[in-house]
């Protein structure tokens, strides 16, 4: 490598237009936005990309407790700088971590089927997905002149199939209990020259919540798995909190504790098409924790929204291993 600096510019635009209407007919409801992203890169071999990002969904209420909506959507992501520029770091003695002048931006087009139902003490949603992404864009590891590349590249095929199952069951007014349960399948192939990689991911998640009076309780536990990301098997977090909770008029008082209740060890590894195998370690520990103290006080007027569920990670990682193959 040169020791003189070399000055690099790399010139990207990105428009974007969008327009929307939404309604309900009867008992079918409707909701068209209409998107279009023109993407441009204009240094080294360069790309001008129109990406059209309509959101299509029509929806029916079969009857007060019965509803089924379907949906289109399409995006699209741009690489950063760094993924598309020629610039070379050194990660350790004959591996470089690089950017990847070919890089187009991938497109995402998703399908999703859902039924919805609603009764007095039960409410149920069953969702069907199915995600097709070109030009996917992922962690490479390529061959150099005496070297290995870590870049960013555009993978040949990125499939996503799953199944998601939500249940919600109140048996008394102060008290809810609920989870959910999915099946996802992930097709990903790097490139031709690599064999396609098929894989299945099973994520389960239980809640409880209880109020009385000015008073309420949480219990959230998501249980660990692993799902596919490019060329990694990544592993899921045992995410674990308890939440107590004051209201009075607008005053609000929480107080959060983050912590395993099951002991957790997961691990993210390269699959095998990899050139390059390379595996973190986690380690989640029962006396790992962590408190949390939210105090708020409301003062203007507006829609009350649903509350959103905090989310922690807590472990000790290192690095990880790079073995070259």
């Amino acid at each position: 490598m040169s020791e003189e600096l070399q000055k690099q510019n790399i010139n990207t635009q990105k428009h974007y237009a969008y327009g929307e209407i939404s309604g309900k007919l009867k008992s079918f409801m409707y909701r068209v936005s209409l998107g279009a992203n023109y993407d441009m890169q204009s240094e080294g071999n360069g790309f001008h990309n129109l990406t059209f990002t309509p959101l299509i969904m029509a929806g029916y209420n079969i009857n007060d407790a019965n509803s089924i909506r379907i949906t289109y959507n399409s995006s699209t992501q741009m690489p950063d700088m760094l993924q598309m520029s020629d610039a070379r770091i050194l990660i350790m003695n004959n591996f470089y971590q690089t950017g990847n002048t070919n890089l187009e931006n991938s497109h995402l087009q998703s399908l999703n089927l859902s039924y919805d139902l609603y009764l007095k003490k039960f409410s149920a949603s069953a969702n069907l997905f199915y995600d097709y992404t070109s030009n996917s864009l992922f962690d490479s590891y390529q061959y150099g002149d005496d070297c290995i590349l870590f870049q960013t590249g555009n993978a040949e095929k990125d499939i996503r199939r799953s199944v998601e199952i939500n249940l919600n069951y109140t048996p008394w007014e102060f008290l809810r209990i609920g989870g959910s349960i999915g099946a996802n399948q992930q097709v990903f192939q790097p490139s031709k020259e690599i064999r396609e990689f098929n894989y299945w991911s099973y994520p389960v998640s239980l809640y409880l919540s209880a109020q009385y009076k000015n008073f309420s309780f949480d219990l959230y536990q998501k249980f660990g798995g692993t799902f596919l990301s490019g060329l990694y098997k990544t592993g899921i977090e045992k995410v674990s909190y308890v939440n107590l909770g004051y209201a009075y008029k607008s005053f609000n008082i929480n107080l959060q504790c983050f912590f395993p209740f099951i002991k957790d060890k997961y691990s993210n590894e390269t699959i095998p098409g990899s050139i390059v195998y390379h595996k973190t370690d986690y380690h989640i520990k029962r006396k790992d924790h962590a408190f949390a103290l939210s105090v708020s006080w409301n003062f203007g007027v507006g829609k009350k929204k649903k509350s959103v569920r905090q989310n922690m990670e807590n472990y000790d990682s290192d690095n990880g291993l790079f073995k070259i193959k």
